[in-house]
């Protein structure tokens, strides 16, 4: 069979001649999300592919008004084989939606008698744009209440800014954050924290809904309390004072919670708190919804401060006696002003104190740390401190005399004139001393009483200058016990005068031991001792060696009494004043008005009148001038052959007594009492033997 043969046959029909051909070449845009950056304009293109020009009319329809168009108007020809061009560009800001317009070119020419159109549609679509975190602001405005305090939290609000065309708001979340505890929900918080604010939103014309979007940041703070609070103690505190805390200023209800060291966990609450230790301790007041307020205050450990001693009851001594603590008594003083006495765990240094020979012995008293010391006297006699006396020990140099506290004479003084009416001191000599004597009292302190001994019975207080070496006041009384009174031969007034003319209360001295010797008194009275409206008493020591005018050992003047219970005087001499023949009582004289002698003991010996008037005399006791002298005991010698020379009194006349007054001898009621009634056994006068007196007779 032959091959087929297949024809095919094209048949061209050209364009006819002198024809226009329109043409508009497609225009495209990029879809776009709202809120974009406007397109670049395009080109839009007509060409003319007919051999004829062709004329044209463009029209647009562009209804949403989306498109901006270039200058087509001037667009009527276009030549053949060519094209014209304009620009299109979509508009900024267009709202979501697809944005279409149509191109019209209608055009005739050549053998086209009718219109012929050719058209072109235009397209250009805006999505909508979905809400985050990047456009909140811009979109939303959110309220300025995001920082409160928790008594008055009100709810944040979001709302879309106006021509935003956000959508609505249809939620509003809170959640807990920086460990705030707080699930997420719409309710609003009322505690203090930090919570985070989200929102949910519905759809709108250019936006598609949103949920989560961040709305910030709600920090909730406590309120201030309006009050105050305060520790009220004052001054220092310490363990076992209570704490009292205050709050004022107020009208919240307030709880009070107590921390020691800034610990965290509480030790108490309420208002009052007994701390047990020392530390810093701190009271919170704490209200629902405020922030809690808070006052401190340091207390301090109760500690030992120092320690003090009363007693023992016995700390003066004489050889060979049982030493005792008896009576002693510890204090401790505490930091807090407090104190305790301390029973035991006190140690004693040394622990007993030998009494085999004389001397001071220093006890120290140890308790914690802290030490106190007192004070043993050993002596070969027995010291009279009175109770209650204030001791002083005074050497010839500060801590002289084997005695730590021991200070110089004057010191001594000056401390008892600084002293308080009343002042009851014990002057104890432990070694030697000198002083200068005065001229006014010793002492200026009224109401003083005075135990002015010597610490074994051997040491010496030595005028040095003129002057009396004791001069005692209207109100003041000194005893005088195991101490020597040295005189200065080259003094010209008494050695000790009892004074008590001007002031109130008796000036009194009393001498219990020791020695008055040695001090001329040259013209003065009373070479040893002068009383004037006073009382002396002596129950001991001897006065002896002594000189005056009159009263070479004693001289007694008006209103004034002497009482002699013990002892002796001695060795004494009224030398009678310069150029005159007086010299009476070269051991006592009497001389005025109320100037009483009561002898109870002792003796009176080798004593010298020199006066040779005749109204002088009395070589042991001379009683002149409204004076009386009594006697119930006691030993007066006179200058009988019989006795030994060295006991001999001598005088012009009166060698043991010269009276012009009143002088008996007799007994008392009570015989250790000068002031019971007297009963005279009979009248003494002037003589020149002795007077011995034995329960009031003579012997």
């Amino acid at each position: 069979m032959p091959d087929s043969v297949i024809t095919i046959e094209a048949v061209f029909e050209p364009v006819p001649a002198n024809t226009p051909n329109l043409s508009l070449l497609p225009v495209t845009f990029t879809d776009v999300t709202f809120g974009y950056t406007q397109p670049a304009a395009k080109t839009v293109t007509i060409e003319n592919t007919g051999d004829t020009a062709a004329t044209v009319t463009i029209t647009v329809s562009d209804a949403t008004s989306s498109f901006t168009f270039g200058d087509y108007s001037s667009i009527t020809t276009i030549a053949a084989y060519s094209e014209e061009t304009f620009t299109v560009q979509p508009k900024a800001g267009l709202n979501a939606g697809i944005h279409t317009a149509v191109i019209t070119a209608t055009y005739t020419s050549g053998v086209v008698t009718t219109p012929i159109t050719a058209t072109a549609n235009l397209s250009f679509t805006v999505e909508k744009d979905t809400p985050n975190a990047a456009t909140v602001t811009a979109n939303y405005d959110i309220s300025n209440n995001l920082i409160q305090t928790a008594n008055n939290i009100t709810a944040v609000t979001v709302t879309p800014k106006t021509g935003a065309g956000a959508g609505a708001v249809t939620a509003i979340y809170y959640e807990g954050a920086g460990g705030t505890t707080h699930a997420k929900s719409t309710t609003r918080p009322t505690t203090a924290g930090k919570y985070l604010v989200t929102f949910n939103v519905a759809e709108a014309t250019n936006w598609n809904a949103a949920s989560d979007l961040p709305a910030g940041t709600l920090t909730i703070t406590l309120a201030t309390l309006t009050g105050n609070v305060s520790i009220t103690n004052t001054g220092t505190i310490y363990v076992g004072t209570a704490l009292n805390a205050s709050y004022t200023g107020g009208s919240e209800s307030v709880t009070y919670t107590w921390h020691k060291d800034g610990a965290a966990t509480a030790i108490a609450t309420g208002a009052t708190y007994t701390p047990t230790e020392a530390g810093t301790y701190t009271v919170t007041v704490s209200a629902t919804g405020y922030a809690s307020k808070s006052a401190s205050v340091t207390v301090n450990a109760i500690t030992l401060s120092s320690i003090t001693i009363t007693g023992p009851t016995k700390t003066t001594y004489t050889i060979g006696e049982t030493y005792s603590t008896n009576g002693l008594v510890v204090t401790a003083h505490y930091n807090n002003g407090t104190t305790a006495p301390i029973a035991s765990g006190f140690t004693l240094t040394p622990e007993t104190v030998s009494t085999a020979s004389a001397g001071n012995h220093t006890v120290t008293v140890t308790y914690q740390g802290h030490t106190a010391t007192f004070t043993v006297m050993v002596s070969t006699y027995a010291l009279a401190i009175p109770p209650g006396a204030t001791v002083i020990y005074v050497a010839n140099s500060v801590g002289g005399g084997g005695e730590p506290t021991s200070v110089l004479w004057t010191t001594a003084v000056l401390t008892v004139n600084g002293a308080s009416s009343g002042a009851n001191f014990a002057i104890i000599v432990v070694q030697d001393i000198s002083i200068a004597g005065t001229t006014s009292e010793t002492f200026t302190k009224a109401n003083l009483n005075l135990y002015l001994a010597g610490q074994t019975g051997n040491e010496t207080i030595e005028l040095t200058g003129t002057g009396r070496l004791l001069y005692i006041g209207a109100g003041q009384s000194v005893t005088l016990d195991g101490l020597t009174l040295q005189g200065n031969p080259s003094n010209n007034v008494s050695f000790v005068t009892i004074n008590g003319a001007s002031g109130t209360g008796t000036a009194a001295f009393t001498m219990n031991s020791g020695t008055i010797t040695g001090n001329i008194g040259g013209n003065s009275s009373g070479g040893g001792v002068f009383v004037f409206q006073g009382a002396f008493t002596m129950k001991g020591g001897s006065i002896t060696g002594n000189t005056a005018s009159d009263g070479g050992g004693v001289r007694l003047s008006n209103d004034s009494t002497f009482i002699m219970s013990g002892g002796s005087i001695t060795d004494n001499t009224a030398s009678g004043s310069a150029g005159s023949s007086s010299g009476s009582g070269g051991g006592v004289n009497l001389y005025g008005s109320s100037a009483v002698f009561t002898m109870t003991g002792g003796v009176i010996s080798g004593n010298k009148a020199l006066g040779s008037g005749s109204n002088n005399g009395g070589g042991g006791v001379d009683a002149t001038g409204g004076s009386s002298f009594r006697i119930s005991n006691g030993t007066i010698y006179g200058n009988e052959a019989s006795v030994a020379e060295a006991l001999r009194n001598t005088a012009s006349q009166g060698a043991a007594l010269y009276t012009e007054g009143t002088a008996e001898h007799g007994t008392f009621a009570d015989p250790s009492n000068v002031n019971s009634p007297w009963t005279s056994k009979g009248n003494l006068s002037t003589t020149n033997n002795t007077i011995r007196v034995e329960n009031g007779d003579l012997q």
